[in-house]
């Protein structure tokens, strides 16, 4: 699965949903080559606040994966919670692959007929806890009806961190947070 394609699923409605909710559900493609016990810790800050999720490869098989969730608002740990993950029908980058087409809601004109968006292509290295990552990613920016810039975001994204993401900032005109990666375990 294009990790670009996955963060901008998570990008949709971002104001109206719990901060928890901005970080990415486990994608089979994204932790198929993690093993069970193998973990990450996502922090998402938005107006300020900081919301914790640490997910956990509890059980794998060729067929499903069964993970734990936890999560920290206000300091404050909910109750955690499961999530199985079948593995999906066709190959991977195929069944779950999001594409553009058809008409803008707003303007009505053919989404080929806009702005297209703009991609820099990123390598960087980050720090997690003690390890330092080799990382992947790309600047992203989109653009409204009029031309002008509507969404920017940034990730960083390695195939060492379970779920491989590293970091995201999003912003657009109404919000804007950031998804960083605190630790991780993969086994």
């Amino acid at each position: 699965m294009s990790v670009l394609a996955l963060l901008a699923l998570v990008a949709i409605s971002a104001q109206e949903k719990p901060p928890e909710s901005l970080i990415p559900v486990p994608s089979w493609d994204l932790w198929q080559n993690s093993a069970a016990g193998s973990s990450v810790t996502l922090e998402v800050e938005i107006a300020g606040k900081k919301t914790r999720k640490i997910v956990t490869l509890k059980e794998k098989t060729a067929s499903r994966m069964t993970f734990e969730e936890i999560v920290d608002v206000d300091g404050k740990r909910r109750p955690a919670t499961e999530r199985v993950l079948s593995k999906p029908a066709g190959s991977p980058g195929v069944y779950d692959t999001v594409g553009v087409s058809g008409d803008c809601k707003e303007c009505k004109k053919p989404w080929k007929d806009h702005k297209p968006m703009e991609r820099i292509p990123l390598k960087e290295k980050r720090t997690i806890g003690q390890a330092e990552v080799a990382c992947e990613g790309s600047e992203s920016i989109s653009f409204g009806c009029d031309g002008k810039e509507s969404v920017r975001t940034k990730f960083s994204y390695s195939d060492d961190v379970p779920g491989e993401l590293v970091r995201k900032e999003f912003r657009d005109k109404t919000t804007e947070y950031t998804i960083t990666c605190l630790a991780f375990v993969k086994k």
